[in-house]
């Protein structure tokens, strides 16, 4: 899947990328559904297949649900300014600060987007060579090895042909992602079901144990969005088309919560204690499902 995934995102390069427009916005002419998928999977990416459903199942259902809530608000309030960021031809967040007040701002933006991207791609980096290791246990891969095949993969997609290839390979990511969840949910309902596996009591309470501080620490970086949705609305063929690729990605948002939350509402069931929870979605994959 990773090789085909990359010789697929070189293929579209090629054809597509010409100039050092292409390379950063798709030279402003990535399709609708291609941007749908690749706002979708830049929102939803390793990060939240691995953090968010950690806290789903430390916490319970309805702790995902008022964590889970952050992003659809988050998206909401990046449909007021979709259309302005398509006007403004501004494709980082370094340029946004810099031409409203001055290059000072530009450079502290600056410097703030890759601190915080050190963060960010190492969650995206780990959750991928997670998935490896699990799959090839019986190989007994190391994680270190895992993680170097990642890096290098992703590099190449992402050098290779900029915004372009990895636009087309998100929108695959993405398709596969929900279309996978929505299938592994009736298959994990009725294994959980023929078990008799319920969730411990704690669970199933509003809160799950939590203060208000930490639903609030978990709510409010769900909500914000980053460097790589203004890339993206740069990268619509209009103002109008960004505005509209951000509805779909609200749409898309929302089945996402839903099948996230169901999966590991189910996986808790079948595993009372995990060592590694941000695992939990990889773990139930290859232990239960065909």
């Amino acid at each position: 899947y990773l090789v085909l995934l990359t010789i697929f995102g070189l293929i579209v390069a090629r054809k597509k990328v010409k100039t050092s427009d292409d390379m950063v916005t798709g030279g402003h002419r990535i399709p609708f559904i291609i941007l749908v998928g690749t706002l979708l999977a830049t929102w939803c990416g390793g990060g939240g297949i691995t953090g968010s459903a950690s806290v789903v199942y430390t916490g319970g259902p309805w702790v995902g649900l008022i964590t889970f809530a952050a992003p659809p608000i988050g998206i909401i309030l990046l449909y007021f300014i979709a259309g302005k960021v398509r006007k403004s031809n501004k494709v980082t967040v370094p340029e946004i600060m810099g031409a409203r007040y001055g290059k000072a701002a530009s450079i502290i933006a600056a410097l703030c987007v890759m601190l915080a991207y050190v963060g960010v791609l190492a969650t995206q980096l780990k959750a991928a060579a997670d998935i490896i290791v699990l799959l090839c246990a019986s190989s007994e891969i190391s994680h270190g090895l895992a993680l170097t095949i990642c890096t290098a993969l992703i590099a190449i997609i992402t050098v290779g042909g900029g915004l372009v290839s990895v636009a087309y390979s998100d929108a695959i990511s993405a398709l596969l992602m929900i279309g996978g969840f929505f299938l592994a949910i009736p298959f994990l309902i009725g294994v959980a079901n023929s078990q008799g596996a319920t969730l411990p009591p704690e669970k199933m309470t509003i809160t799950g144990g939590m203060s208000g501080w930490e639903l609030l620490g978990y709510f409010l970086p769900l909500m914000l969005g980053d460097q790589n949705m203004l890339q993206r609305f740069a990268s619509a063929k209009n103002s109008d088309e960004a505005k509209k690729s951000n509805i779909g990605m609200f749409i898309g948002e929302i089945l996402v919560i839903i099948s996230i939350v169901l999966v590991v509402t189910q996986a808790a069931k079948l595993y009372p204690t995990l060592d590694v929870p941000s695992n939990v979605i990889f773990q139930v994959a290859v232990d239960y499902l065909p």
